[in-house]
């Protein structure tokens, strides 16, 4: 990996594992890594409660090495026939419920927001929704004491965040892709997700921007294609 790459990196072309190698993923609860049909792989959850399970190590050995500035990012496409009515989070990195780092959906699909917790929460709200059936990428940067949100590469957000994933991250063992730490919370069904990705730096603009030009574009799982982890 050269310097700019990130530090870890789910794009599901290497199916139960990241593009590394090292931090498995298991898929459960009717989720399975799906081909579309222009070649690409994504993590598809399914019309239940699908979800990706990302290796504990994930926590210890990439959240905790963050104390200072960092990127995360994620491109995701939900269905028309979804759980955006309810609170669902894209991603949480989790402890728990007192500590994580988690992108989640308030309840209407108004409202999304990035979240960082160790006991007290400090969140970056980005006033807006995703539009369905269309592919979205949402970033996080985090450049000193302040985290900007990016919705498409634009910015959406931002606010002061003291926090680092470096205070607990050793911690984090729950790590998920379309599942909530809070139990009362809903599962990101119908959704399609890709290349979640977390960089030791805090991206520039122009390279957020690039991010989503490199979208998926695809909407279309091949059925009958083979599961390639399920």
């Amino acid at each position: 990996a050269g310097e700019n790459s990130p530090v870890l990196c789910y794009s599901f072309e290497q199916a139960a594992a990241d593009d590394s190698g090292r931090y498995p993923l298991e898929v459960r609860g009717g989720a399975w890594v799906a081909a579309t049909d222009d070649g690409n792989h994504v993590l598809y959850t399914g019309t239940g409660n699908g979800y990706a399970l990302l290796s504990a190590a994930v926590g210890p050995e990439v959240m905790a090495t963050l104390s200072g500035d960092y990127t995360i990012s994620i491109d995701l496409c939900v269905g028309a026939d979804n759980a955006l009515g309810s609170f669902c989070w894209a991603y949480g990195l989790t402890n728990g419920t007192n500590t994580y780092v988690g992108l989640v959906n308030a309840a209407g699909n108004n409202g999304w927001y990035y979240e960082i917790k160790d006991g007290a929460a400090l969140s970056v709200r980005s006033g807006k929704g995703l539009s369905v059936d269309a592919w979205h990428t949402v970033t996080l940067v985090q450049e000193g004491s302040t985290c900007t949100y990016y919705i498409d590469g634009v910015k959406a957000a931002s606010s002061t965040v003291t926090l680092k994933p470096s205070a607990f991250g050793a911690s984090l063992q729950d790590n998920y892709l379309g599942r909530s730490p809070f139990g009362g919370d809903a599962y990101m069904r119908n959704t399609m997700m890709d290349n979640f990705r977390v960089y030791d730096r805090a991206l520039p603009a122009e390279e957020v921007a690039a991010l989503h030009e490199a979208c998926p574009r695809s909407k279309e799982i091949v059925l009958d294609a083979e599961r390639v982890l399920a």
